[in-house]
């Protein structure tokens, strides 16, 4: 069987050093890294994560979800050297 956060673990993978991910999400680990989105989705969506679809990450980690209540979304975690007014910004255009 395998793990719902196995997008998580192939993209992992592929790659020797990470560098995102200890930034933004403290472990490179991928159980705990899906935790962390899983505990985030609960707290301001209301609702677990059921299934992970994809994961990405660059300068930024993108997660693509589908939660408990049947919602798709996709989740974007920024490194802390980008300022809420940047985020704010990014959101309205």
């Amino acid at each position: 069987m395998t793990a719902k956060h196995s997008v998580i673990t192939s993209w992992l993978a592929q790659w020797e050093t990470h560098f995102v991910e200890p930034t933004v999400f403290g472990t490179t680990d991928s159980e705990q890294i899906a935790c962390l989105i899983d505990r985030f989705c609960q707290k301001e969506l209301g609702t677990a994560v059921a299934n992970y679809l994809f994961y990405e990450s660059s300068i930024g980690a993108v997660c693509g979800v589908c939660l408990m209540d049947g919602r798709r979304v996709v989740v974007k975690v920024h490194q802390p050297s980008r300022s809420l007014d940047f985020l704010q910004t990014m959101v309205q255009m």
